[in-house]
């Protein structure tokens, strides 16, 4: 029955079968269709278009802007929930939802890399020997390469801001409480060196290597690019051995809470960095440059930066993500406009490359686009550089996970994207292998 079964099925006209492959939208479903035979092969290869990378809301479910559509993950185990993701992994905790304090908490018990599209998982048991209380964010989790490779994870515990392991070979971490790495919103590996930038823009190198019995290390060196003078006194970075004594002084200036008023934008009074409440002030005592809670976390790794416009009265939502593409630096700085009368909106986009030669951040012409057949999908777990026009996907165009936007860089305007599930809803990116 099977044997004269196939040789009918590979004997499909190849509008028909590109009929079948336009309803298979799970890459795990295409790669059974190309395994049956070579002419089913040839195609998916032909009527296959480039997919958008489908957005992970939660708890299993992913949306797929190509369909529209929403579905859980299968292989997903029901006590995972998604803490970031690198390209096609997610990294996922396990254990128990609960709600406290007028939130969702998550008490995790372990953690684990998990490939949605092969099937495969990784136990991440060096993760599990470190990250135990249940107040702890993963902000960021970015791997180098492959899960055997260096991964490196930015958190909100003040023991452990950032973490830099192998799995198996154990781990890297700062000196205890060592404060200056929880100013760290955003990190990207370029060859041996793991690259971190603060919220001023500060970008610092680590050069990552291994000791005699392949434990993971990281040695810090001077910061590479040093802060704009828009940010002088705002979240200063204090590591590094290269600070002259006016930025001494600056730090003093910040360890007593004194605020000489400039800002990154014009009519911005300074930002507050409390992401629950835009509308916080900064505490009376002066100390919120290192705002420590009882239970051992910190704000300051979270890339978001409120801020409000004095003319409008509007807030203003500053996020920056650090990508390497094409073996360059790039800074993406998106400002957001926030109001009561209509929902979030891109006001600007501004993409910055790393000159390390001269120390400097140079902007990307606008008028040039994003540097050369590129688009860029951000969010605040993984942010990356793609090849277009391609597929479903535009060049020159920001795809914006929390606002649902494309916004086109070149002219700097927003528009609605179709391919977009409902704002805020989306917490990382996944891409198909």
């Amino acid at each position: 029955m099977a044997s004269s079964w196939i040789p009918t099925a590979c004997d499909l006209p190849p509008e028909v079968l590109g009929l079948v492959i336009a309803r298979l939208p799970n890459p795990a479903d295409r790669a059974r269709f190309r395994a049956v035979c070579r002419s089913w092969h040839s195609a998916a290869r032909q009527h296959t278009r480039p997919q958008m990378p489908w957005i992970v809301l939660g708890d299993g479910y992913v949306f797929s802007p190509s369909s529209g559509r929403s579905h859980r993950l299968p292989s997903i185990p029901d006590d995972g929930i998604c803490v970031g993701s690198t390209d096609d992994w997610l990294a996922l905790g396990l254990g128990d939802t609960y709600f406290s304090d007028d939130a969702y908490k998550h008490r995790f018990r372990s953690f684990v890399l998990h490939n949605t599209f092969s099937g495969k998982s990784v136990p991440l048991t060096v993760l599990d020997g470190i990250i135990v209380h249940e107040t702890v964010i993963i902000w960021k989790f970015l791997m180098r390469s492959t899960p055997d490779d260096f991964i490196a994870v930015i958190t909100n515990n003040v023991n452990y801001p950032l973490i830099v392991f192998r799995q198996g070979r154990g781990a890297w971490l700062p000196e205890l409480r060592e404060a200056e790495y929880r100013y760290i919103i955003d990190i990207a590996f370029l060859g041996d060196t793991l690259y971190t930038i603060t919220r001023t823009e500060d970008l610092i190198a680590l050069d990552l290597g291994l000791d005699g019995n392949g434990t993971p290390m990281a040695t810090i060196g001077k910061r590479v690019i040093k802060r704009s003078p828009d940010y002088d006194d705002l979240y200063a970075w204090s590591a590094s051995d290269d600070d002259d004594d006016e930025e001494e002084n600056a730090s003093d200036e910040e360890e007593t809470g004194e605020d000489d008023g400039d800002d990154e934008e014009d009519g911005k009074e300074a930002a507050t960095t409390d992401d629950d409440d835009d509308d916080d002030d900064d505490d009376d005592d002066g100390n919120d440059d290192d705002p420590e809670d009882d239970d051992g976390t910190h704000n300051l790794s979270c890339s978001l930066e409120y801020a409000c416009d004095d003319e409008t009265g509007e807030t203003i939502i500053t996020s920056r993500h650090l990508i390497e593409s094409r073996g360059k630096l790039l800074l993406v700085r998106r400002r957001k406009q926030r109001s009561l009368t209509f929902p979030s909106l891109t006001r600007r986009v501004d993409v910055l490359e790393a000159d390390i030669d001269t120390g400097r951040w140079v902007p990307l012409p606008v008028d040039n686009g994003l540097g050369g057949d590129r688009a860029v999908f951000i969010s605040t777990d993984l942010s990356k550089f793609v090849t277009a026009p391609r597929g479903d996907v535009e060049a020159d165009v920001v795809y914006d996970i929390n606002t649902g936007e494309a916004f086109e860089f070149r002219s700097q305007t927003s528009r609605p994207s179709r391919f977009f599930c409902k704002p805020s809803q989306g917490i990382t990116w996944l891409f198909h292998p």
